[in-house]
């Protein structure tokens, strides 16, 4: 109703104005003329009226006005008598203005009516147009808070402009907050701060930023301070005159954590199927996990082989000197299962996060745990129908339960577990592998050892079996030689023995067959030595009677014993000395080793040929050469020389004879003194050379002076003078063979044939020296020994003791001297040898020769 009125009013004032102009400028008009503000003509002011009045009334006020200022005109040209004076000319203009006043209302009116429509359609589209920006905006804020994800509106000067209701839920801020609020002030974390406002600046001078229309993951800070990850894409907006950002941002915290999950059961996944032993894949799997869950400390514990006691196997933390300090403490801790590694652990199959219980004390651990700062808590078990192990994951702050995390870990463990099951039988697989390919590679070694064994015990059977035949025929010829050796020298023996008992000889043919008896039965006695002796080294019974000697002395005397064999062949025979050359030897054995030597020179010597027998001494050493001119030795029985039995021609038309034993000894012997012989010869026809290398040791064995006559002289006809014997032997040639080569040596000799009358006999008469045969009837020569040994020196007890006995084997030897002789000779035995041991024994030199 007021609207109405005013509308009404509004009107009415649109008619007056005209007429109230017209009627002030009549006014003005009256009280101006005559003077200088007069005005002649009012007719362009009445125009101006009518304009006004159709401008603001329009085309009717226009009119009603034209009409007033019509009359007006009309009456201002009229007399000062106020009578209307029509002349023509100025009926002309009254008519011309009666006409212009309503043409200029018409055209003014029409104008404004048009303009005043064309106004309204303005207003109205505009007012449309505001409506339709309203209730668009409207829509769009509804549409933007019913949106799932945030949406924030910033200007250029970083300026919050628009704040929807996602974003409000957020990040926690209202929009009331945040409207007109810099955005680094709410949301951008600090280190942000200065990227976000060079990219709008960089957008305000270029028109284009680095985020511009791209999907991003950045960090943002929620109201309470925490930040979390969000994704957005930025838009510029330009609303009117002013330029905005719009960015749509979504919380992709949980979506990221869900990633992060993910990725983490990937890469154990992908560790457990790359590593394939335990020591490889823990360290990697624990760092995972702690760098994946951000938890500063993992550790892993193992259950023992009986699944009883839990052990600390390994751990992983940020910081070394942590993980050190745990190692340290944990690494020798043994932990009963059934009591848990931690309280409310006891039985649980899955994990479980922990933060109220970690100080009981109960836990073995509880204090260090306490300093170290922990505060939350995460037991992992491995469990396979029974726990196996256990993961800890131990935080210095208060961590709120994860459902999703949890989940993950107990698939994990899961994972882990059948691993650490796999690798475990792996190992026990791998072990058993190797116990069997041990016991595989044993029981090769062993059969190939055993085949080796049979192979070689065949190819020592095969060898044994040649040298078994070998030594068959070995045996053979040396059967039939020793058979032809030995009947050769008994043929001459028997033959001259029967000459000398027909006594049909002269005295010349006697003295020649006595030389022939005694030089081959000399012979003989020599090949049964040498028999003897080999069997002796075979046994391993050879002893040597040691004692100080001079081989310049064995050497002359040899060389002498062979001369009237090599002047026979005409021999040239050259001895070189070194003057006097003692070592500790047995002097026999010597003798044995010069007289094989020089015989063999002499045998295999041709006529008119050579010897060099040279004695010379080499720092330690004493060094024998033998060398001859002769037939010498074919290079491929040289390695054979020194074996037994061997000769280079063993056939019947040879012409050396001999057993093939002589060097087989030789070598022996020379070994037996701690020496060593060798043999060299270029050839058939160039002769050979035997070196026998001596050591000289120490001599600790007293020299004993030669024997004087009454003139100085030594005694070498009688070496035996003065000197009682007592023989005791049950064969009377045997005793008269005794008796006659010591009374020519000069003794006293008294003879007897039993131990009883000897014993009777040795009482009596007291001698210096006893030689007793051991075979005897009633009494043998041991019990004739232990019965002198019995008794006192006065009567005998002590008198030197010489056991001459066919028993000639080695323990035969040890068995007389242990019973109480003081020497033990071999039948047959030498005169000069026999001589020489009853010397020895009272102490007198007598010559080798």
């Amino acid at each position: 109703m007021k609207i109405k009125i005013n509308d009404k009013t509004k009107r009415v004032g649109f008619y007056l104005v005209g007429p109230l102009c017209i009627a002030l400028l009549a006014a003005f008009i009256y009280f101006t003329r005559y003077t200088p503000w007069e005005i002649p003509n009012p007719a362009p002011f009445l125009v101006l009226i009518v304009i006004l009045s159709c401008f603001y009334g329009g085309f009717k006020p226009g009119i009603i006005t034209s009409l007033l200022a019509w009359l007006y005109i009309a009456y201002y040209y009229s007399s000062l008598n106020s009578v209307i004076d029509l002349q023509e000319d100025m009926q002309k203009r009254l008519i011309s203005w009666g006409l212009t006043f309503p043409a200029v209302s018409i055209a003014v009116g029409l104008l404004k009516g048009r303009s005043e429509a064309h106004l309204q359609r303005e207003i109205n589209q505009r007012r449309l147009r505001e409506e339709e920006l309203q209730g668009s905006e409207e829509r769009t804020r509804a549409i933007l808070n019913s949106a799932n994800d945030a949406f924030i509106a910033i200007d250029t000067n970083s300026r919050i402009r628009e704040w929807n209701v996602q974003a409000e839920k957020t990040f926690g801020w209202t929009r009331e907050e945040v409207i007109d609020k810099r955005l680094t002030d709410i949301i951008i974390p600090e280190d942000y701060h200065k990227a976000h406002l060079q990219g709008l600046d960089r957008f305000r001078l270029t028109g284009e930023g680095p985020i511009i229309n791209k999907r991003i993951e950045v960090p943002a800070k929620h109201k309470s301070g925490l930040i979390i990850m969000v994704e957005l894409t930025v838009y510029p907006i330009r609303r009117k005159d002013e330029l905005i950002f719009g960015a749509f941002l979504r919380d992709i915290t949980e979506k990221k954590h869900e990633d992060q999950l993910n990725i983490l059961q990937y890469q154990i996944t992908r560790i457990l199927t790359e590593e394939s032993t335990l020591k490889a894949a823990v360290p990697r799997i624990l760092e995972t996990l702690g760098v994946g869950l951000k938890w500063p400390l993992v550790e892993l514990w193992l259950t023992d082989k009986r699944r009883q006691n839990f052990y600390y196997t390994d751990n992983w933390s940020e910081a070394p000197e942590l993980r050190d300090k745990f190692l340290s403490i944990s690494h020798q801790l043994f932990l009963p299962k059934e009591k848990g590694l931690f309280p409310q652990t006891e039985g649980v199959l899955h994990p479980v996060h922990i933060t109220s219980a970690l100080k009981n004390s109960d836990y073995p651990r509880a204090k260090v745990v306490e300093v170290a700062g922990f505060q939350s808590l995460i037991y992992c078990p491995l469990v396979d129908n029974d726990i196996i192990g256990t993961l800890c994951f131990l935080h210095t702050e208060k961590i709120a339960p994860d459902k999703r995390m949890m989940e993950t870990l107990d698939d994990i463990s899961k994972h882990i577990s059948l691993f650490i099951l796999r690798t475990w039988a792996e190992e026990d697989l791998t072990r058993l592998s190797k116990e069997l390919e041990i016991k595989v590679q044993q029981r090769t070694e062993e059969l190939a050892i055993v085949n080796m064994q049979l192979k070689k015990e065949a190819a020592e059977k095969q060898v044994l079996y040649e040298q078994a035949q070998t030594a068959n025929r070995l045996k053979d010829e040396f059967l039939a030689t020793i058979s032809h050796e030995l009947r050769t020298p008994m043929n001459v023996i028997l033959g001259h023995s029967e000459l000398l008992y027909g006594n049909e000889l002269n005295e010349n043919e006697k003295q020649k067959s006595i030389e022939a008896i005694y030089r081959n039965t000399k012979a003989q006695v020599h090949i049964v030595s040498d028999i003897l002796d080999v069997s002796r080294f075979i046994t391993g019974r050879v002893q040597l009677h040691l004692e100080v000697v001079d081989m310049a002395e064995i050497v002359a005397m040899a060389v002498e014993s062979i001369l009237p064999a090599a002047s026979a062949k005409n021999i040239d025979v050259n001895e070189v000395n070194c003057g006097e050359c003692y070592i500790s030897g047995d002097p026999t054995r010597l003798q044995q080793i010069l007289w094989n030597l020089l015989s063999n020179a002499v045998k295999f010597t041709p006529r008119h040929g050579k010897i060099l027998v040279k004695l010379e001494k080499n720092g330690s050493n004493i060094i024998l050469t033998v060398r001859d001119s002769g037939k010498g030795i074919d290079p491929a029985f040289l390695p054979y020389v020194f074996e037994r039995f061997r000769q280079e021609d063993s056939s019947t038309t040879r012409k050396f004879g001999g057993l093939g034993l002589g060097l087989a000894i030789t070598k022996n012997l020379v070994e037996a003194h701690g020496g060593a012989i060798q043999v060299h010869s270029d050839g058939k026809g160039t002769g050979a050379t035997f070196t026998a290398i001596f050591p000289i040791t120490a001599l600790r064995l007293p020299v004993i002076p030669p024997v004087k006559d009454s003139e100085g002289h030594v005694s070498s006809r009688l070496p035996l003078k003065g000197i009682k014997i007592l023989v005791v032997d049950d064969q009377p040639d045997a005793q008269a063979l005794i008796r006659t080569i010591l009374k020519k040596a000069g003794a006293e000799a008294t003879v007897t044939s039993t131990a009883t009358e000897a014993f009777k006999l040795l009482i009596k008469i007291k001698p210096d020296v006893l030689i007793s045969d051991v075979g005897m009837p009633e009494k043998d020569g041991y019990e004739l020994i232990s019965m002198i040994r019995r008794l006192p020196a006065e009567m005998g007890g002590n008198v030197k003791a010489i056991c001459l006995t066919a028993y000639a084997h080695e323990e035969d030897h040890k068995k007389a001297l242990d019973t109480g002789f003081n020497e033990h000779l071999a039948k047959p035995v030498e005169a000069k040898q026999l001589i020489r041991s009853v010397s020895k024994l009272v102490g007198r030199y007598v010559p080798y020769h």
